[in-house]
């Protein structure tokens, strides 16, 4: 909506990189907002959270600018992407927020007493796993292998297949909930084969946990956290995460600092 309301009267040839550039520069100086799910008309309904917008959503909104570009040309409307020539700003994507034991268990607990009956179970899966949110959303019943313990994602972020093992702990979460077929095991009661909303229900359980500055992406660090400070090796936490690169795991190298004094001891 965006693009089109800022471009939409141009032809794709007339699109400019200074134009390009205008428009992501009057985005970046908007102040940033939240999806709190929708109105009776379906319409979404926008939190604005008292600050500007940051690098990421920046970069996110040029990136979907750039998608339909490509799309262009594979359909012979352009040869080639004026976006190519639109530098991004530089993200701060060294978060580094982690769940405490006595934040976790709060945060259980207020899960388990939420209006949904899944969400303590996908908060389980998520901190077990190490999982995306979209991967965990978009998990299907058939791709669960209870007996061998396994769930296997034929979509990631990286583009390529990946198998998460469950501990028996996940296995008790889900087995209450356990259907036969390809139904998704987080999907919406009101739309047939889409993904459960979850905002409402995630932010009324950190507000009653007590909990401060926490995204559903930071469950992901805290099993990375959790694995490193254990003694796991970041190759091994790599493969529990689906990383490509063990650059990407480096960023959890200094949790291991007290593994590391007592292998030198």
């Amino acid at each position: 909506n965006y693009w089109r309301d800022n471009l939409g009267g141009l032809n794709l040839t007339d699109i400019t990189i200074d134009e390009i550039m205008t428009a992501l520069d009057a985005y970046a100086a908007g102040r940033a907002v939240r999806g709190v799910g929708r109105d009776k008309n379906s319409k979404p309904k926008l939190k604005h959270l008292g600050r500007k917008r940051s690098a990421a959503s920046y970069n996110r909104m040029k990136a979907a600018l750039s998608s339909m570009m490509r799309y262009a040309i594979t359909k012979r409307y352009l040869t080639a992407t004026p976006v190519k020539g639109v530098p991004a700003m530089t993200e701060n994507n060294k978060r580094e927020r982690y769940l405490s034991d006595s934040e976790r268990e709060k945060l259980l607990n207020a899960c388990k007493a939420s209006e949904w009956e899944r969400l303590r179970c996908l908060i389980v899966l998520a901190l077990m796993t190490g999982a995306r949110k979209g991967e965990l959303m978009g998990l299907k019943w058939c791709d669960i292998d209870i007996q061998n313990r396994t769930a296997t994602l034929a979509r990631t972020k990286n583009g390529s297949p990946r198998v998460l093992t469950l501990p028996e702990a996940a296995i008790a979460e889900l087995m209450p909930f356990r259907e036969i077929g390809n139904g998704l095991v987080f999907g919406s009661t009101r739309s047939k084969g889409q993904p459960f909303e979850i905002k409402k229900h995630w932010y009324a359980a950190l507000k009653k946990a007590g909990i401060d500055g926490f995204r559903f992406h930071d469950l992901r660090h805290s099993t990375a956290s959790y694995l490193v400070q254990a003694g796991c090796t970041l190759y091994e936490v790599g493969e529990v995460l689906g990383h490509k690169s063990i650059q990407t795991t480096a960023r959890y190298a200094h949790l291991g600092i007290k593994h590391k004094q007592a292998l030198t001891d």
